[in-house]
């Protein structure tokens, strides 16, 4: 029996992956459009299982643990790590930083 993590690693091949075009996308914030950032076969693989790995949701780091000096932390995703066309509400309000990762309103602890 194969979950969908397993069955995208054992089957997804190269031929495949070509055959059906498949492809990354990524927001491009100069034009302000989606846009495909890469065809390569192996990243495009890792992205899919990225997407299915922690059931799809986010995998959320501290970006800066001391906020502004400020005693708060700042947390984001990824943007490799999660799928830059879903939005919830969570994320609605997220902005990005200049390494391309999702930062939401920082928490004070």
């Amino acid at each position: 029996m194969c979950t969908d993590v397993t069955f995208i690693d054992n089957y997804l091949t190269e031929e495949f992956c070509h055959a059906q075009k498949l492809f990354i996308y990524d927001y491009n914030p100069k034009t302000g459009m989606y846009q495909i950032s890469d065809r390569d076969f192996q990243k495009v693989k890792q992205r899919l299982l990225l997407q299915l790995t922690n059931l799809g949701q986010p995998l959320i780091e501290v970006v800066d643990a001391n906020y502004r000096n400020r005693g708060s932390f700042c947390s984001g995703t990824s943007s490799t790590a999660s799928s830059s066309s879903r939005t919830t509400p969570a994320t609605r309000s997220r902005t990005s930083s200049a390494s391309g990762a999702a930062l939401w309103p920082c928490r004070r602890w």
